[in-house]
């Protein structure tokens, strides 16, 4: 990390914000499970090299979308509305990685699939990494943020077309109905992930199209092409 983003950090958590503190430390959490979860993989070279492909792939698209979003945070000079998304943004990713980072329907990637779970509790489980998930899967914030989308706010989400495309509008239906308020600030920080992954010279290109075509997958469903990106992915980290 830079001076800059050191002191950004700072001078949030002295006006008494420490998100970008708390998901630094996600960064950090992210990175080393991603690190053990390919010693892992390593350690266990009778295990079918499809599955662990997917397995790691998966686990990277989470971790490089924190990395990202991390990224994106201490270089900006975002307000406390984005800082908000960024939190659950981050919150999100983070979770899936704790329970479950989802492959395909009825089909996910644990920590104890790896042999992990110890490991995991001392990444997951600090009360800052608890507080994270709890706000990200907070109707009460969720709905909080929705309210501020509903009123037409927008934010800089670079080149990104189908970031531009998901950002919720006045006019969506599920950003004016209370009972749909979350999926709206999904869809929000579903942009925010795609805007970062698009913003970041670290991402690799097999992890942003991955994302991108689970976020959207009416626009590419062609799963020989999933599969090769995953091997492809899963090759570089190993």
């Amino acid at each position: 990390m830079n001076d800059i983003a050191e002191a950004r950090i700072a001078d949030h958590v002295a006006m008494g914000d420490d998100t970008l503190l708390q998901t630094r430390d996600a960064h950090i959490a992210a990175r080393d499970y991603l690190a053990a979860a390919c010693e892992a993989v390593r350690a266990r070279p009778d295990e079918p090299g499809r599955w662990a492909a997917r397995r790691l792939a998966w686990i990277a698209v989470e971790a490089t979308c924190i990395a990202a979003l991390q990224r994106r945070a201490e270089a900006s000079h975002g307000d406390a509305f984005e800082r908000a998304l960024h939190r659950v943004a981050v919150g999100r990713a983070l979770a899936a990685l704790a329970g479950g980072v989802e492959i395909t329907a009825g089909e996910a990637v644990r920590p104890s699939d790896l042999g992990l779970e110890d490991e995991a509790v001392a990444w997951f489980e600090t009360p800052s990494m608890m507080r994270l998930r709890q706000d990200a899967a907070s109707p009460t914030y969720l709905r909080e943020i929705a309210q501020t989308l509903a009123s037409g706010i927008r934010i800089d989400l670079g080149n990104s077309a189908l970031a531009r495309i998901l950002w919720p509008s006045p006019s969506d239906e599920e950003a004016r109905i209370p009972a749909d308020a979350t999926r709206a600030t999904i869809r929000a920080c579903a942009a925010l992930t795609l805007a970062a992954l698009a913003q970041d010279p670290a991402t690799p290109a097999e992890i942003a199209a991955l994302y991108q075509a689970r976020t959207a997958p009416m626009l590419n469903d062609d799963a020989a092409e999933r599969d090769r990106r995953e091997i492809s992915l899963a090759a570089r980290l190993l």
